[in-house]
């Protein structure tokens, strides 16, 4: 059944378009089908935040046939990126990597640091729910560097926290913990709630599994708190499993 919404915007197989595909010449016209492309999306990234893949793909595709016929590069890096999330969320790992690697190729051409670090951060984190943790750690460590030369506070600490995963998973907990504390700090300066829940969380686990279970047990509460009074129901709800599972007190 067609979206409500496809009655207000053209798409790629739209007569609408295929008469602009043969007369495109000004300005306002490329403008009005870089807004459609945004629009599907926008759309696409609703869909994929509830986790309705097979929604969320249409539309990046349909932004995805406006940005390839007109060539709108920086556009299609985005395409690639969101559809490379879809595959990511359902487990198509190789399909995924093959259109982070798009995105990545684009960022590069167009020497576009932002979207450089945020491919490498995506291909990190494919190759970690693939189980290639070492191939990942690259990824986060070029991801790194790219937001140390940006200067950019919430790359690193993403990339903190993702490095923090790494460790954790491979057992060397007090790396894990170093880094991610490093990413609660930047989360804090730049006053981002749902990293600085997110990361009491993540730091509430290490603390549990290598046994310090009173610092562990104060993380986790930290992390509910924040979680309550931000709305986050995703990390309430894991935090109390976890203060569940270790005997937390409150939980």
């Amino acid at each position: 059944m067609e979206k409500e919404y496809s009655k207000l915007w053209v798409t790629e197989d739209d007569p609408q378009v295929e008469q602009k595909g043969k007369s495109v010449d000004s300005a306002d016209e490329l403008a009005h089908l870089e807004d459609v492309a945004s629009d599907h999306r926008s759309f696409g990234d609703a869909c994929l935040s509830r986790g309705f893949f097979d929604e969320a793909e249409e539309d990046y595709r349909k932004a995805l046939a406006i940005d390839e016929k007109y060539k709108f590069e920086e556009s299609l890096a985005l395409d690639y990126s969101r559809l490379g999330e879809v595959d990511q969320g359902r487990e198509q790992f190789d399909k995924a990597e093959e259109f982070f690697r798009k995105a990545l190729a684009i960022n590069e051409k167009l020497d576009r640091k932002e979207g450089i670090a945020n491919q490498y951060g995506n291909l990190g984190t494919t190759y970690s729910m693939r189980g290639e943790h070492d191939e990942a750690e690259k990824m986060y460590r070029k991801a790194l560097a790219v937001n140390e030369e940006l200067g950019c506070k919430e790359g690193l600490a993403s990339q903190y926290r993702n490095l923090g995963i790494i460790y954790r998973i491979r057992g060397d907990f007090d790396e894990a913990e170093s880094l991610q504390r490093k990413s609660l700090a930047l989360y804090e300066e730049v006053d981002d709630q749902f990293g600085i829940a997110s990361m009491y969380l993540n730091l509430g686990r290490v603390q549990l599994e290598k046994g310090d279970k009173i610092a562990g047990c104060e993380s986790l509460g930290k992390a509910k708190l924040l979680s309550e009074a931000s709305g986050l129901q995703d990390c309430l709800d894991f935090s109390a499993q976890l203060m569940k599972a270790y005997g937390c007190e409150g939980s």
